[in-house]
């Protein structure tokens, strides 16, 4: 389609890309009939299959625009930080042409429908705002950092976080932040938000808890001592993420000083599991060493961004809160690696940096 297309729908959300950084693709996404399209927690509360969410995704267009990222105060912009800030989809006008039918997915960012060249666009109705958002994208001295708490303080979801801070209406000197890295950098802030006050509460007892959501399955560790965190990510033979004939095995980790470098192995996912995790320790005033098995399996089809992880891990610390004793721990640990059909669950448990540097106390987990 060349010629130009006028579109009316609901636009929910903002996309910007990161391909040829600092000059990248900012885009609209837009559907005729909304209905729950661009809502991680409600796919995951109400239990969406992967085949319900890639329907609903398809069903969004993005229409792009070009921009530099040190540069969002661009004109074509402000219908884009509107739609950020607003409680609600926005009902919109816009003109595309080129468009161009396919589907895209990327393992940290939601996937979305067909694309197209972004001529024009109006916003139809007057957007509804959180007074605390308006009040803190329009303090200028206020770094992103601290809006992002602040924010979050207020039950501002991640979801809403990542558009304000991607389409440059945080901080000081506001800036474009691709998608997928706006992802990664709220789930970091808002965890480590909790850091500080955990490393002053009680230690945790011994605990597993267990769950599984959309081809992933997760077996999540609790031992007691100062807080430190590790993600190992085990990823089945012959999957869409592993063509191998072997299972995959890669970690990331901090202990109490916590993580200078990016976790490259496990890249987002770390990230958006380390946010429950450090959300339910507060939560419960508790801290202690904690590591999330996470089972890739041959049925997470498609990837759909590491909002996947973040819910579940949130479903699984719902589960198996019972106490028990060290030894059950390994019982536990090595039954629900087994049952989700883990060859040599052994080895997973062995590669784990936080247990052979910090836990000799257990040196019967490795004999």
């Amino acid at each position: 389609m060349k010629k130009e297309t006028k579109i009316q729908g609901k636009s929910p959300n903002i996309f910007v890309g990161h391909t040829n950084y600092p000059k990248v693709n900012v885009g609209y996404l837009l559907t005729q009939k909304y209905d729950h399209h661009d809502e991680p927690t409600f796919f995951a509360k109400n239990k969406f299959s992967i085949p319900q969410i890639i329907t609903k995704r398809q069903q969004l267009l993005n229409s792009t625009i070009k921009a530099n990222i040190k540069d969002p105060n661009n004109s074509l912009l402000d219908s884009a930080k509107l739609i950020a800030k607003s409680s609600n989809p926005v009902d919109s006008e816009i003109k595309i042409k080129n468009l161009k039918g396919s589907f895209t997915t990327d393992a940290i960012a939601m996937p979305f429908g067909p694309s197209a060249e972004l001529q024009s666009i109006q916003l139809t109705e007057n957007i509804k705002m959180n007074p605390f958002i308006e009040k803190l994208t329009s303090d200028t001295d206020v770094k992103a950092k601290t809006a992002l708490e602040e924010l979050s303080k207020k039950n501002i979801d991640e979801h809403q976080l990542t558009k304000l801070l991607s389409i440059g209406t945080l901080g000081k000197n506001p800036k474009l932040v691709p998608t997928k890295w706006s992802i990664t950098a709220v789930d970091d802030t808002i965890g480590l938000n909790k850091y500080e006050d955990i490393l002053d509460f009680p230690q945790i007892d011994f605990g597993v808890r267990v769950g599984q959501y959309l081809g992933n399955k997760y077996v999540i560790c609790f031992l007691p001592g100062a807080y430190s965190y590790e993600f190992i990510e085990i990823i089945y033979p012959h999957t869409k993420h592993n063509s191998t004939d072997e299972f995959k095995i890669e970690s990331d980790y901090e202990f109490t000083n916590g993580r200078k470098e990016y976790a490259s192995e496990t890249a987002g996912g770390y990230y958006a599991s380390r946010l429950p995790i450090l959300q339910y320790l507060f939560s419960k005033r508790k801290q202690g060493r904690v590591i999330v098995f996470r089972c890739i399996t041959d049925d997470y089809t498609t990837p759909l961004g590491v909002w996947v992880v973040r819910e579940g891990v949130r479903e699984s610390l719902k589960h198996n809160v019972k106490e028990i004793s060290e030894e059950d721990v390994k019982k536990v640990v090595l039954h629900f690696l087994k049952k989700y059909d883990m060859s040599q669950p052994e080895k997973a448990i062995k590669q784990s940096v936080l247990l052979r540097e910090e836990q000799k106390s257990i040196k019967s987990w490795f004999t």
